[in-house]
Protein backbone atom coordinates (compact mmCIF):
# COMPACT_ATOMS: atom_id res chain seq x y z
CA UNK A 1 0.00 0.00 0.00
CA UNK A 2 1.20 3.27 -0.94
CA UNK A 3 2.81 5.42 2.53
CA UNK A 4 0.22 7.80 4.45
CA UNK A 5 2.41 11.05 3.63
CA UNK A 6 1.35 12.50 -0.36
CA UNK A 7 4.70 13.69 -0.21
CA UNK A 8 6.40 10.46 0.55
CA UNK A 9 4.59 8.62 -2.88
CA UNK A 10 6.57 11.00 -4.72
CA UNK A 11 9.75 10.51 -3.66
CA UNK A 12 12.72 8.37 -6.19
CA UNK A 13 13.65 6.21 -4.08
CA UNK A 14 10.24 4.82 -2.44
CA UNK A 15 8.94 4.83 -6.53
CA UNK A 16 12.21 2.67 -7.76
CA UNK A 17 12.07 0.01 -4.77
CA UNK A 18 8.16 0.02 -5.53
CA UNK A 19 9.07 -0.66 -9.11
CA UNK A 20 11.63 -3.48 -7.99
CA UNK A 21 8.65 -5.76 -6.35
CA UNK A 22 6.28 -4.53 -9.40
CA UNK A 23 8.64 -6.38 -11.62
CA UNK A 24 7.81 -9.35 -9.68
CA UNK A 25 3.92 -8.43 -9.40
CA UNK A 26 1.31 -10.31 -12.10
CA UNK A 27 -1.76 -8.75 -10.94
CA UNK A 28 -2.61 -5.89 -7.98
CA UNK A 29 -5.59 -6.31 -6.86
CA UNK A 30 -6.49 -2.75 -5.25
CA UNK A 31 -9.34 -1.80 -2.76
CA UNK A 32 -10.98 1.39 -3.59
CA UNK A 33 -12.98 2.35 -0.74
CA UNK A 34 -14.40 5.77 -1.81
CA UNK A 35 -13.36 7.60 -4.86
CA UNK A 36 -14.46 11.07 -3.57
CA UNK A 37 -11.58 12.15 -1.35
CA UNK A 38 -13.24 14.14 2.24
CA UNK A 39 -16.12 10.79 2.25
CA UNK A 40 -12.38 8.44 1.44
CA UNK A 41 -11.00 10.00 5.05
CA UNK A 42 -13.94 10.06 7.20
CA UNK A 43 -14.79 6.44 6.35
CA UNK A 44 -10.79 5.22 6.90
CA UNK A 45 -9.23 8.07 8.39
CA UNK A 46 -6.80 8.93 5.30
CA UNK A 47 -7.48 10.82 2.02
CA UNK A 48 -7.78 8.73 -1.01
CA UNK A 49 -4.88 10.42 -3.12
CA UNK A 50 -2.35 7.84 -2.94
CA UNK A 51 -4.78 5.13 -3.91
CA UNK A 52 -6.06 6.83 -6.81
CA UNK A 53 -2.18 7.54 -7.84
CA UNK A 54 -1.07 3.64 -7.34
CA UNK A 55 -3.50 2.60 -9.97
CA UNK A 56 -2.23 5.07 -12.31
CA UNK A 57 1.18 3.94 -11.20
CA UNK A 58 0.23 0.45 -12.16
CA UNK A 59 -1.55 1.51 -15.55
CA UNK A 60 1.80 3.39 -17.06
CA UNK A 61 3.93 -0.22 -15.78
CA UNK A 62 1.22 -2.04 -17.15
CA UNK A 63 0.60 -4.30 -14.35
CA UNK A 64 -3.10 -6.06 -14.99
CA UNK A 65 -5.36 -4.16 -12.33
CA UNK A 66 -8.28 -5.80 -10.50
CA UNK A 67 -10.50 -3.26 -8.18
CA UNK A 68 -12.63 -4.27 -5.46
CA UNK A 69 -15.31 -1.87 -3.94
CA UNK A 70 -17.30 -2.36 -1.03
CA UNK A 71 -20.82 -0.85 -1.04
CA UNK A 72 -21.73 0.66 2.76
CA UNK A 73 -25.20 1.52 3.12
CA UNK A 74 -24.92 5.03 3.98
CA UNK A 75 -21.17 5.89 2.91
CA UNK A 76 -20.45 4.42 -0.15
CA UNK A 77 -23.56 3.29 -1.78
CA UNK A 78 -24.73 7.21 -3.23
CA UNK A 79 -25.63 7.09 -6.97
CA UNK A 80 -23.20 10.08 -8.47
CA UNK A 81 -19.88 8.73 -6.40
CA UNK A 82 -20.54 4.99 -7.78
CA UNK A 83 -20.91 6.54 -11.58
CA UNK A 84 -17.57 8.97 -10.91
CA UNK A 85 -15.90 5.98 -9.63
CA UNK A 86 -16.93 4.20 -13.00
CA UNK A 87 -15.38 7.13 -14.94
CA UNK A 88 -11.95 6.60 -13.35
CA UNK A 89 -11.77 3.02 -13.89
CA UNK A 90 -12.72 3.26 -17.00
CA UNK A 91 -9.63 5.54 -17.84
CA UNK A 92 -7.06 2.35 -16.88
CA UNK A 93 -5.77 0.57 -19.74
CA UNK A 94 -4.78 -2.46 -17.25
CA UNK A 95 -8.32 -2.48 -16.12
CA UNK A 96 -8.96 -6.68 -15.89
CA UNK A 97 -12.02 -6.71 -13.56
CA UNK A 98 -14.39 -5.35 -10.87
CA UNK A 99 -15.42 -6.98 -7.92
CA UNK A 100 -18.72 -4.94 -6.03
CA UNK A 101 -18.94 -6.94 -3.08
CA UNK A 102 -21.42 -5.76 -0.40
CA UNK A 103 -20.46 -4.65 3.36
CA UNK A 104 -20.42 -7.84 5.71
CA UNK A 105 -20.35 -7.98 9.17
CA UNK A 106 -17.93 -10.71 10.20
CA UNK A 107 -15.18 -8.08 11.48
CA UNK A 108 -17.07 -6.57 14.37
CA UNK A 109 -16.14 -9.76 16.79
CA UNK A 110 -12.76 -9.52 15.57
CA UNK A 111 -11.98 -5.50 16.49
CA UNK A 112 -13.96 -6.56 19.82
CA UNK A 113 -11.86 -9.27 20.47
CA UNK A 114 -8.63 -6.85 19.84
CA UNK A 115 -10.14 -4.01 21.94
CA UNK A 116 -10.49 -1.77 18.78
CA UNK A 117 -13.41 0.65 18.42
CA UNK A 118 -15.52 -0.74 15.55
CA UNK A 119 -16.70 2.56 13.57
CA UNK A 120 -19.58 0.66 11.89
CA UNK A 121 -21.07 -0.71 14.52
CA UNK A 122 -24.49 -1.49 14.54
CA UNK A 123 -24.41 -1.20 10.60
CA UNK A 124 -26.11 -4.65 8.86
CA UNK A 125 -25.09 -6.59 6.64
CA UNK A 126 -25.98 -5.52 3.24
CA UNK A 127 -27.87 -8.16 0.68
CA UNK A 128 -25.85 -8.92 -2.56
CA UNK A 129 -28.88 -7.25 -4.23
CA UNK A 130 -27.66 -3.93 -3.54
CA UNK A 131 -24.34 -4.55 -4.63
CA UNK A 132 -25.29 -5.97 -7.91
CA UNK A 133 -27.37 -2.66 -8.32
CA UNK A 134 -24.07 -0.67 -7.24
CA UNK A 135 -22.23 -2.38 -10.14
CA UNK A 136 -24.72 -1.63 -12.61
CA UNK A 137 -23.74 2.45 -11.67
CA UNK A 138 -20.08 1.84 -11.78
CA UNK A 139 -20.14 0.31 -15.27
CA UNK A 140 -22.20 2.96 -16.74
CA UNK A 141 -19.85 5.76 -15.44
CA UNK A 142 -17.27 3.97 -17.06
CA UNK A 143 -19.18 4.08 -20.64
CA UNK A 144 -20.39 8.10 -19.39
CA UNK A 145 -20.35 10.54 -21.92
CA UNK A 146 -19.80 14.63 -21.55
CA UNK A 147 -23.32 15.94 -22.20
CA UNK A 148 -22.74 19.28 -20.96
CA UNK A 149 -19.88 19.57 -23.61
CA UNK A 150 -21.44 18.22 -26.47
CA UNK A 151 -24.44 20.42 -25.86
CA UNK A 152 -22.22 23.56 -26.10
CA UNK A 153 -20.27 22.28 -29.20
CA UNK A 154 -23.31 21.42 -30.71
CA UNK A 155 -22.18 18.01 -31.88
CA UNK A 156 -25.66 17.06 -32.32
CA UNK A 157 -26.58 19.71 -35.02
CA UNK A 158 -22.92 19.39 -36.62
CA UNK A 159 -24.06 15.34 -36.80
CA UNK A 160 -27.31 16.41 -38.62
CA UNK A 161 -25.80 18.54 -40.70
CA UNK A 162 -22.62 15.93 -42.16
CA UNK A 163 -25.33 12.98 -42.07
CA UNK A 164 -28.17 15.03 -44.60
CA UNK A 165 -25.54 16.53 -46.80
CA UNK A 166 -22.73 14.02 -47.15
CA UNK A 167 -24.12 10.45 -48.40
CA UNK A 168 -21.02 8.43 -48.99
CA UNK A 169 -21.42 4.63 -49.32
CA UNK A 170 -20.20 3.14 -46.07
CA UNK A 171 -22.23 0.50 -43.75
CA UNK A 172 -22.71 2.47 -40.49
CA UNK A 173 -22.50 6.33 -41.49
CA UNK A 174 -23.54 7.73 -38.45
CA UNK A 175 -20.90 5.84 -36.71
CA UNK A 176 -18.42 7.44 -39.45
CA UNK A 177 -19.26 10.79 -38.86
CA UNK A 178 -19.09 10.72 -35.04
CA UNK A 179 -15.90 9.03 -35.31
CA UNK A 180 -14.02 11.55 -38.04
CA UNK A 181 -15.89 14.47 -35.65
CA UNK A 182 -14.40 13.72 -32.44
CA UNK A 183 -11.47 12.89 -33.51
CA UNK A 184 -8.76 13.56 -30.81
CA UNK A 185 -11.23 13.51 -28.18
CA UNK A 186 -11.68 9.66 -28.09
CA UNK A 187 -10.80 7.40 -25.19
CA UNK A 188 -10.42 3.91 -26.46
CA UNK A 189 -11.40 1.38 -23.15
CA UNK A 190 -9.53 -1.98 -23.04
CA UNK A 191 -11.17 -4.56 -25.20
CA UNK A 192 -12.87 -6.25 -21.72
CA UNK A 193 -14.91 -3.01 -21.42
CA UNK A 194 -16.54 -3.67 -25.62
CA UNK A 195 -15.94 -7.56 -25.97
CA UNK A 196 -17.59 -7.63 -29.52
CA UNK A 197 -17.91 -11.63 -30.34
CA UNK A 198 -17.34 -12.86 -33.50
CA UNK A 199 -16.06 -15.88 -35.71
CA UNK A 200 -13.14 -13.69 -36.61
CA UNK A 201 -11.95 -13.20 -32.80
CA UNK A 202 -10.96 -15.09 -30.05
CA UNK A 203 -12.90 -15.78 -27.16
CA UNK A 204 -12.29 -12.66 -24.50
CA UNK A 205 -11.70 -13.93 -20.85
CA UNK A 206 -13.08 -11.60 -17.72
CA UNK A 207 -15.34 -9.41 -20.05
CA UNK A 208 -17.42 -6.69 -18.45
CA UNK A 209 -19.15 -5.28 -21.04
CA UNK A 210 -20.09 -7.58 -23.91
CA UNK A 211 -21.14 -5.24 -27.31
CA UNK A 212 -23.12 -7.24 -29.41
CA UNK A 213 -23.75 -5.60 -32.90
CA UNK A 214 -26.11 -6.38 -36.88
CA UNK A 215 -22.79 -7.27 -38.55
CA UNK A 216 -21.42 -10.13 -35.91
Amino acid sequence: MPPKSSCKWMEKEYIEKLDILLSFTDLVMLDIKHIESESHKALTGHENENILAFAKHLEEKKIPLWIRHVVVEGYTDKKDDLIRLGEFIGKLKNLKGLDVLPYHTMGVNKYRELGIPYKLEGLDALPMSEAVKAKEYINSGVLLMNLKKMRESDLEGHFLKLLTTYHFDSIAPDQDYLNAMCNGNIYYLDEVWDAMPNEARPELTNTCLIHYNLFS
